[in-house]
């Protein structure tokens, strides 16, 4: 997702709301400050490991970032989803 950098400068606050429907895992934003980037040029900008089984929980996150993409990792025996995430830069 484009992030615009330019646009909120050094006081680039981002948040995110995630939904999700009996989930178990772990989500991880990544951001990268490359034009054109590879998958190799994001790094992990946080891991969040507190995600409700079922629900709506928002995070707050900084940095000036080109592009934000994110990832989750499934836990053992998940069978549950991430059904949207909503993001504001």
């Amino acid at each position: 997702i484009q992030a615009y950098p330019g646009q909120n400068n050094n006081d680039a606050l981002h948040t995110i709301a995630v939904y999700t429907s009996g989930f178990s895992g772990t989500l991880k934003i990544l951001g990268t400050m490359a034009t054109t980037p590879a998958s190799t040029d994001f790094f992990t900008v946080s891991t969040i490991t507190d995600l409700p089984s079922t629900g709506i929980k928002y995070y707050n996150f900084t940095g000036v970032y080109q592009f934000v993409k994110f990832s989750w990792d499934n836990a053992t025996g998940n069978t549950g989803t991430i059904d949207k995430i909503l993001y504001r830069q």
